[in-house]
């Protein structure tokens, strides 16, 4: 018989499946340890995959939710997800099930280009806007109302 040595009880505790009561919205970040594989599941293929949550080693199965936010930040090879960190939080699927929703943790989704393109236009609209700003130092109250109400174009 070959003995293994849990270091962390809990781990033995909670068993080796992620679940919706495992996860502390205060501390909801994990980090992906091991790129998964396929198993067959109730309704198909599910995919399975190994993280680490609360220095806890865990197996989480994918919801298509979750599967789609970390394709859309990490691409479809499932390897580059390892190290990878993820936010995980707990919503009422369809059925009325609590289910397990993962997405990109911000510092690591930085890097992809969807984010980029948002964060390039939302810091050109932060600029453009700074830039039409009147100044207003020095103006009555009535004074600042009449430059941010709407322009009329009724003549």
């Amino acid at each position: 018989m070959e003995v293994v040595k849990i270091v962390n009880a809990r781990q033995a505790a909670e068993g080796k499946f992620l679940k919706p009561e495992h996860i502390d919205l205060k501390n909801n970040i994990a980090a992906v340890i091991d790129g998964g594989q396929y198993e067959k599941g109730k309704f198909g293929p599910q995919l399975k995959i190994g993280i680490s949550y609360k220095k806890l080693l865990k197996e989480w199965t994918l919801n298509t939710q979750s599967a789609s936010n970390l394709i859309d930040a990490f691409g479809e090879n499932t390897e580059d997800w390892v190290e990878k960190k993820i936010e995980l939080t707990v919503k009422e699927n369809t059925s009325g099930k609590l289910s397990i929703v993962g997405k990109p943790h911000y510092p690591d989704f930085v890097g992809s280009d969807k984010v980029d393109k948002k964060t390039t236009k939302e810091e050109e609209m932060v600029k453009s806007q700074e830039e039409d700003k009147v100044p207003t130092e020095g103006l009555s109250e009535e004074d600042k109302k009449v430059i941010g109400s709407p322009v009329s174009t009724k003549t």
